[in-house]
């Protein structure tokens, strides 16, 4: 079991990103994600850029919200907010970031995350793909 943030979900979801490979193989490895209810926020700004970007027509961004959707709503948790606020305060992160840090914290998984910030800030609780490849 893991936690993945959204830039993981993203390489997941689309086939021609540069993490799709990875992401593709951890699933194999670990097919249990379980994420907080941010994830459906963060992808629809996500892919709503790609669409303004024009790198995605609006037509296809459905589609693939979707598959996400059928894969992740049954994994679907929130950490409390008492433990968000604990981790932006004490490491001066985001409170979108700080809610995938506190629901790997309370499940006692990894964050898999490409974020160079939380990778520093919370060694022991947030891990690079490739890290986790490599202990998979």
């Amino acid at each position: 079991m893991i936690v993945p943030d959204a830039n993981i979900l993203i390489g997941w979801a689309l086939a021609d990103h540069p993490l799709t490979e990875r992401c593709c193989r951890l699933w194999e490895a670990d097919g249990v994600w379980v994420v907080p209810r941010l994830w459906r926020y963060e992808i629809w700004s996500v892919l709503a850029k790609m669409v303004w970007a024009k790198f995605l027509r609006p037509d296809e961004a459905e589609p693939l919200f979707q598959s996400l959707l059928e894969r992740l709503c049954d994994n679907e948790q929130d950490p409390p907010s008492s433990a968000v606020f604990a981790l932006t305060a004490s490491h001066r992160v985001s409170a979108y970031d700080a809610t995938y840090i506190a629901l790997a914290e309370r499940l006692g998984v990894r964050c898999v995350t490409e974020d160079r910030e939380l990778l520093t800030k919370f060694p022991k609780r947030a891990v690079s793909l490739d890290a986790m490849l490599s202990t998979t």
